[in-house]
């Protein structure tokens, strides 16, 4: 092995006070590497208080030239050069034997840390004597499990099993003390057989919430370890060793059996859903079930396998049995069970009056039998006009590997569409379920328009209400679903006899979709604006059509509560701070009211939900910001004890208005913006957090 470090870096056996010590395993990362290179850099905590260990294992990009020039003028940095090893287990280890701080944190090259992340762990992990501290991670582009809502201290381990990648900071004592390290073969889940040791032995393991401490960041170059291909016989092994981990470490045998079962459901039986076991090549299937077959012999007795949930349980004794015709029938089985979506192939008005539609349903079928459906008029945001029974399909479709399609001919009244004259009719696909007490379940899907020529997106079923004497009257698109809804929606591209109103821009819809998709509520007013709900308030989007590219504008109002103070200025000042402190929310005083809002570029094609998340959580969060500095820092001014957010860290400071007052530390996160702001936790779009009911 050849090894060099960095010139820059101090003595490895001088601990010099450290507090903690990132270790970075990194091979060919670039570009990913200098976002966390730059995040590691903006991090709040003393420079002498924590240290990086980048361990460069035989990179071949520009990775090792960027190490030792960022290292270069940072004392706290270290660099060492070996061969590829081939797995991060062994650059792990490296990086830990060479670690001076109390604690270990591992970060990979091609995610970012949060600018408070280090001193909020090292402070809380003090103060609570935790041994492993789980932070509060998101995915960019990927998958984090979601594990609690606030701060634990005392984790559920049940819980904590959920999250088996290294991102956690560790007391070094105990890694030492248990000789903890990383497998250093080329096996997957080594990072799992680890934190199966460090979770069972440590004294606490604890779980920080509030701002996000980690970004897991999928690469567009698909070189996360976690999405490549991998051996179903190697991946089953390493749950079976995880699995024996958790059995040799934990005291609770009961405890360990649960925690075993839940990682057999998560981590094999994921490879049953009808979705991936329809398209898996049969010799891929024969391997999977051979391997999971011998996981179940030695880890899950059938009295265990017992207590798995429908349908995995049908699922597991499937597998058990070595069932593949069985798998093939209940993966067909469950995708047809559930309501997918609902299609208009056709739609013709008819001679004598009304409306005639070809509708295709997706699903919704138990064996051979088609369950109770349902078309459902329904004036948008207003009560039911009509329901019309679907009846037996004239023909049912069959695709391979996808739900069965079950076409109908349906009439739909003149009088039906009368009723809803001078309004906007939404068309719903009803499904009956089980009887519960006095009412049935239902489950709704909204009707959509088949793609139309040359377009390839499937487009919402638009009509408006008319007579038989005005057939060519064409109409409205449709709005918003019940909450229950299943399915997708996209574009709404239309048919040249339902042509979509001139003063519906596309764009509204597919915000309408993407709200509902959301759970949000939403309604269309008649100015063309989308009004919706998240958190109990009550927010807007405007669409401003442009030549190349459209804006979407996310706001809301707020009348401003009496406890508030009245001077314009500290208001003005207020908005000044969520400005300056959350960049890209627009902050002003109207009339009386606060008002805030967003504005976000949305590409002609592009799908408007992630970018609506993300404004809603700016949203929310500017308000919070807006009202506790407001409150907080007038108290301040006037010589009074500031009110402070409940659950501030005590010795926390109320810092000037961002206008007057000096430039804060660098590094300052959400809520406290250049150090200007008052600590608090903040409410974000996944719902941690309830904002207030005004401003």
């Amino acid at each position: 092995m050849s090894v060099s470090r960095s010139t820059t870096g101090p003595d490895p056996g001088d601990d010099a006070g450290v507090a903690v010590s990132v270790v970075v395993p990194v091979h060919d990362a670039m570009p990913y590497l200098v976002g966390l290179l730059r995040s590691l850099a903006e991090q709040d905590l003393d420079a002498d208080a924590y240290e990086v260990i980048l361990v460069d294992d035989g990179s071949t990009d520009e990775g090792p030239r960027v190490l030792d020039a960022w290292a270069a003028d940072r004392p706290q940095a270290r660099v060492v050069h070996q061969e590829n090893s081939g797995w991060p287990g062994a650059p792990r280890n490296r990086g830990l034997e060479l670690a001076r701080g109390r604690y270990v944190f591992f970060a990979d090259a091609d995610d970012e840390l949060g600018p408070e992340a280090l001193r909020r762990m090292v402070e809380f992990a003090d103060e609570q004597g935790s041994d492993v501290l789980v932070p509060r991670s998101v995915g960019v582009g990927r998958f984090v499990p979601y594990l609690f809502r606030v701060t634990r201290v005392d984790a559920d381990l049940e819980r904590v099993f959920h999250t088996l990648t290294p991102q956690k900071l560790f007391r070094r004592s105990l890694l030492e003390r248990e000789q903890i390290r990383f497998p250093e073969e080329k096996v997957r889940l080594e990072d799992g057989m680890m934190l199966a040791r460090a979770y069972l032995l440590a004294d606490r393991v604890s779980f920080l919430g509030g701002e996000v401490v980690y970004h897991l960041i999928s690469r567009d170059d698909g070189q996360n370890i976690s999405v490549q291909d991998f051996d179903p016989d190697g991946y089953t092994w390493s749950i079976g060793e995880v699995a024996r981990l958790i059995r040799e470490n934990d005291p609770d045998p009961g405890r360990a059996d649960r925690v075993v079962l839940d990682l057999y459901r998560r981590t094999c039986l994921k490879f049953y859903q009808p979705a991936r076991w329809s398209t898996m090549p049969r010799a891929r299937r024969e391997k999977f079930l051979a391997a999971h077959r011998r996981f179940m012999d030695v880890h899950i007795p059938p009295a265990l396998e017992d207590q798995l949930a429908e349908p995995f349980r049908t699922r597991s004794r499937l597998v058990r049995a070595g069932d593949a015709a069985g798998l093939d029938l209940e993966a067909r089985e469950s995708r047809d069970r559930a309501l997918v979506a609902a299609l208009v192939a056709s739609a013709t008005w008819r001679r004598l009056g009304g409306l005639r539609l070809s509708v295709e349903v997706h699903g919704a079928r138990a064996g051979d039998e088609h369950r109770p459906l349902h078309l459902v008029l329904r004036r948008r945001g207003g009560d039911v006009v009509e329901t019309l029974d679907l009846g037996s399909p004239g023909r049912v479709e069959r695709p391979e590997g996808r739900p069965c399609v079950s076409v109908f001919d349906v009439s739909v009244p003149t009088a039906a569409l009368s009723a809803g004259a001078g309004t906007t009719l939404d068309l719903y696909i009803q499904v009956e379920g089980r009887r519960t007490g006095r009412a049935w379940r239902h489950r709704w899907c909204r009707c959509s328009r088949r793609p139309a020529p040359g377009t390839g997106s499937t487009a919402p079923c638009r009509t408006t209400s008319a007579s038989s004497a005005a057939p060519a009257d064409p109409g409205r698109g449709a709005g918003p679903r019940p909450s229950r809804y299943v399915g997708s929606m996209s574009d709404p591209t239309s048919l040249p006899n339902f042509p979509p109103p001139p003063q519906e821009h596309p764009l509204t819809g597919r915000v309408l979709d993407a709200l509902q998709d959301l759970q949000m509520s939403p309604n269309l007013d008649k100015a063309g604006d989308v009004s919706f709900e998240v958190q109990n308030q009550k927010l807007f989007v405007k669409v401003i059509e442009g030549e190349q590219f459209d804006i979407m504008r996310v706001f809301g109002q707020w009348q401003i509560a009496s406890s508030v103070p009245d001077e314009m200025l500290t208001r003005l000042n207020g908005c000044n701070d969520v400005t300056l402190g959350v960049n890209l929310v627009k902050a002003g005083i109207a009339s009386g009211n606060l008002v805030l809002a967003v504005e976000q570029i949305i590409a002609r094609a592009e799908q408007p939900k992630p970018k609506v998340q993300i404004a809603t959580g700016l949203l929310l969060q500017a308000l919070q910001l807006w009202h506790r500095n407001v409150v907080a820092k007038a108290q301040a001014e006037q010589g009074l004890e500031p009110e402070l957010p409940e659950g501030a860290p005590e010795g926390t400071e109320v810092g000037p208005w961002l206008s007057v007052g000096p430039q804060g530390r660098s590094g300052g996160g959400q809520g406290t913006p250049g150090g200007g702001g008052v600590g608090e936790d903040t409410p974000d779009a996944s719902g941690e957090g309830s904002p207030r009911d005004d401003a």
